[in-house]
């Protein structure tokens, strides 16, 4: 069961894919810090979010790379975000436990992660310098409406 649920996340996470990569064209340039692929530590700094409807409403997308918007994933298992918003497209500010449960075993999707905050389970992908939030917990066989994604760039 725990299987199906993380293969249908995962499928509504690649079907929304743009063409065109989220982290191109921002209002304000942040140099990305390179670090392991498989190591979410550090702080990484929300460059945008976006809500894509399941029907034929209208999406949103807002740029947040001119805002201060972060997250810092401690080694300990601790997450700290902070923000200089609040009202944001993503998981607001607060102080919360986190795990890495599970790395995608599909050698071509190495870069998917099932990540828990505090009782929630999210999928994420993640490369080197990147990363992408899918906001929506899975915590059920029942699907949002709306996706809602968050997109990071790794600063420390």
């Amino acid at each position: 069961m725990r299987n199906i649920l993380i293969l249908c996340a995962f499928l509504i996470l690649i079907a929304c894919q743009e063409g065109q990569s989220p982290y191109s064209e921002l209002r304000c340039r942040v140099d990305p810090l390179i670090g392991s692929e498989s190591d979410i530590t550090g702080t990484w700094k929300v460059v945008k979010g976006e809500v894509i409807p399941s029907t034929n409403q209208e999406g949103r997308a807002e740029d947040y790379s001119c805002d201060n918007i972060m997250f810092h994933f401690d080694m300990n298992g601790g997450l700290t975000i902070i923000s200089d918003l609040e009202d944001y497209i993503g998981i607001h500010s607060g102080e919360y436990d986190f795990e890495v449960i599970e790395q995608s075993q599909d050698e071509e999707r190495k870069d998917l992660y099932l990540l828990r905050i505090d009782n929630n389970r999210y999928l994420i992908t993640m490369t080197d310098s990147e990363m992408k939030f899918v906001v929506n917990p899975i915590s059920s066989l029942i699907l949002p409406l709306n996706k809602i994604v968050t997109y990071l760039i790794r600063v420390e």
